[in-house]
């Protein structure tokens, strides 16, 4: 969620540094001397983001996108914790959420890729079993 607001933060400070002297924020920047926009240029994402590239918005997806990739990447070797270390290594959609689920199914989908299914035995929806790793195999 971090990274969204930080994406949030950087498209606001590339919109900020196009428009015109004679806007009214532009105005209001420069006569408060320590504004909240100082804090935000300071953050990592708009320090690392190339001061000479276009301001597509193509062009700036691709960059995010590498950059979260890239960010992705060194929190991985970075951390010391399994479950972290055994994350898929490419930030993308996981296709099990394409499967059509109810909520609770997909719910029970999503806690079984994490591997956080419960310990204990729970009954399961279908009324057949509990929940376990080789009941919803074969639900399938």
């Amino acid at each position: 969620m971090t990274f969204r607001a930080d994406t949030l933060v950087l498209k606001f400070c590339l919109r900020f540094n196009g428009l015109p002297d004679d806007c009214l924020l532009s105005l209001l920047s420069s006569s408060v001397s320590s504004s909240l926009l100082t804090q935000l240029r300071k953050r990592q994402i708009v320090l690392d983001y190339p001061s000479d590239a276009p301001l597509s918005s193509s062009r700036l997806a691709s960059w995010l996108r590498r950059y979260r990739q890239d960010q992705f990447h060194s929190f991985l070797q970075s951390t010391s914790q399994v479950l972290i270390r055994a994350c898929r290594p490419v930030l993308r959609v996981d296709p099990i959420l394409y499967l059509p689920a109810s909520r609770a199914d997909r719910s029970r989908l999503i806690r079984w890729r994490m591997g956080w299914i419960p310990g204990k035995p729970a009954p399961c929806s279908c009324g057949l079993g509990d929940t376990s790793r080789s009941h919803l195999m074969t639900m399938s």
